[in-house]
């Protein structure tokens, strides 16, 4: 937020930069769990791709949606309406790892070369 409030552009890049640092984080992850010894490195990138965009989503959505939810969570509801709303958060974040993972099985699948 602090590279946003000095320039929206230097911002946009600054989230674009983190975006590709997660996929690529996630690519690191994928190429070393189990996967198909010929599929190519380019195989597993649909699946780090959508993971790089989806925690930018959920960080836009964290910053603008769940941080108003969670002050007002805390107001009503004490400790146990933060954790609620961590969950929720968690709950998201661990959907995003296993819709990537299952982008990655579908490209293995289209990507084997036939018999």
């Amino acid at each position: 937020s602090a590279l946003r409030s000095v320039s929206p552009g230097i911002g946009l890049v600054s989230t674009f930069a983190i975006a590709g640092l997660w996929g690529l984080l996630w690519w690191c992850v994928s190429y070393l769990l189990p996967h198909g010894p010929d599929l190519p490195w380019w195989g597993l990138l649909p699946g780090a791709i959508f993971l790089g965009v989806g925690t930018q989503l959920l960080h836009l959505a964290t910053v603008y949606y769940f941080g108003y939810k969670l002050s007002n969570a805390s107001e009503l509801y004490g400790s146990l309406g933060t954790a609620a709303t961590l969950l929720i958060w968690a709950y998201v974040v661990s959907r995003l790892i296993l819709a990537s993972a299952s982008i990655n099985v579908a490209a293995q699948r289209t990507y084997r070369p036939s018999d």
